[in-house]
């Protein structure tokens, strides 16, 4: 298949930057939002589907509200014609590579062959230097993209008895609006652009969403000027 675009495209619009986890971190403009909401991930004693013969039980509504949150954000960043790069990557530890049965592709319904995949140095070196990475790009239209299905898989990877699972990093690089989005796991996503106007209408609308932690970076960002 032809080369993809998304080298170019990460040069054009965030030169320097690397796909990694923290992407908020490490470009000016950008948001984070909280996907968590009001639900705690665990049921107590006295909600009516709690059991004390189960030793976690988990409380959908919490991974509901994260769907949602994650699914709207998805759906007002990309446009259904947007032409959109998926980036993948994960650790090949123990021989471990992106194979055709990954929930991920079964997901896109793309084989391996439809897709772009190379070995990477590990992006997470600072923090453990062993271990071999692999990464996927794979070049569609965000219409095509099943993103609710895709986001309860990476919200379940930090669960290790919730399945379906997607264990690594999913980036989605829109090459029509220049912006790169990006769910870390259930807490969070980040998006960012090359300006803020790109990103300024989501800053209006969700702005309830935004995460605390860091809403007087983003605000200054988005209030400057």
């Amino acid at each position: 298949m032809p080369p993809l675009p998304s080298t170019a495209f990460i040069q054009q619009h965030f030169p320097g930057l690397f796909l990694s986890s923290g992407l908020f971190y490490r470009w000016p403009i950008g948001i984070r939002f909280d996907l968590q909401g009001e639900h705690p991930i665990y049921l107590k004693p006295g909600h009516p589907a709690y059991s004390p013969t189960v030793r976690l039980a988990y409380n959908e509504a919490y991974f509901r509200e994260v769907n949602h949150r994650a699914s709207t954000l998805f759906h007002a960043a990309f446009q259904p014609d947007d032409e959109l790069v998926l980036v993948y990557q994960k650790s090949a530890y123990k021989r471990g590579r992106i194979k055709t049965t990954d929930f991920l592709l079964r997901q896109l319904g793309i084989l391996r062959s439809e897709a772009l995949i190379k070995k990477i140095a590990n992006p997470y070196r600072h923090l453990w230097p062993f271990g071999k990475w692999v990464r996927l790009y794979f070049s569609t239209s965000a219409s095509a993209v099943p993103f609710p299905s895709i986001a309860a898989a990476i919200a379940n990877q930090d669960f290790r008895d919730r399945a379906p699972a997607i264990r690594g990093d999913v980036f989605l690089l829109n090459l029509s609006r220049g912006l790169l989005f990006h769910l870390y796991d259930d807490r969070g996503l980040d998006i960012l652009a090359a300006d803020k106007a790109t990103l300024q209408p989501l800053f209006e609308t969700y702005n309830s969403w935004l995460l605390d932690y860091d809403r007087a970076r983003v605000e200054e960002t988005f209030f400057e000027g």
